[in-house]
């Protein structure tokens, strides 16, 4: 879509907006942007707790060196107890998964194609 429809006299998603017009109230509309919150603290504390442990204290990860394992097991321990660490607790864990996928995953190389009149070449894994 050309850019023209979706911003226009500094009005984004301008299409969009002239097109709900008598659908929704302009008040909604026309409101400014906000955000919203993720309750990470809670999915810490429940059904995420037991998925950062192990990623966080992973034997790939104490491994890297990265971290300091054992303030880890501290943020893991105070975060369960109620202090408010999602925030550090997220980035950490990003972080280690980015590792995880970009560091520790198989280099893959592209090798030929089974046959000769394939134009289309498969990812191969290859060791680094």
């Amino acid at each position: 879509m050309p850019s023209r429809f979706r911003f226009r006299d500094g009005t984004t998603k301008y299409l969009f907006k002239q097109a709900m017009r008598g659908v929704l109230p302009d008040g909604i509309i026309d409101r400014p942007k906000h955000g919203f919150a993720v309750p990470l603290a809670r999915w810490f504390r429940g059904e995420l707790a037991g998925f950062a442990r192990d990623v966080l204290l992973s034997q790939t990860s104490r491994e890297r060196g990265v971290f300091n394992t054992r303030y880890l097991e501290r943020m893991l321990a105070l975060n369960e107890r109620g202090r408010d660490l999602d925030l550090q607790l997220w980035t950490v864990l990003s972080f280690e998964l980015w590792c995880q996928r970009f560091l520790d995953a198989p280099v893959m190389a592209t090798a030929p194609a089974r046959s000769p009149h394939a134009s289309r070449r498969e990812p191969v894994a290859v060791s680094a």
